[in-house]
């Protein structure tokens, strides 16, 4: 016998797939969180390059690369700024705030100089 399926059977299957989406985007959003958490410690960088990067979807973001120097040691970034971010402070040649980790420098993002880092 075939089954059927019911207007209840597909609702009930996007509603799974909804909440499972929610979940994920959640998960990443606290990961992104505990990352700039960490990283506490400020530095003015100095930024090397910009591009402009479009998606097929027409969305626009941002990457920054940039340089700074943590105890007596160069290190290179880069940053993706979506199209939320005021872009103004991302000129090459410019300086802006990189906020590191001081567990690992390395581990950095870069901001406008008014931003406060570990948010």
């Amino acid at each position: 016998m075939k089954r059927k399926f019911t207007f209840i059977h597909i609702l009930a299957v996007v509603g799974v797939l909804i909440v499972a989406i929610c979940v994920t985007v959640g998960m990443l959003n606290s990961r992104s969180a505990a990352r700039n958490a960490a990283r506490t410690s400020e530095v003015v960088a100095t930024i090397t390059d910009t591009q402009s990067i479009f998606s097929s979807y027409n969305h626009k973001s941002l990457s920054v690369k940039y340089k700074y120097t943590v105890d007596g040691k160069s290190y290179q970034g880069e940053t993706s700024k979506g199209t939320n971010v005021s872009w103004s402070p991302f000129v090459a040649g410019k300086t802006a705030k990189a906020c590191y980790n001081p567990a690992d420098p390395s581990e950095s993002a870069v901001w406008p100089l008014s931003y406060t880092c570990g948010q």
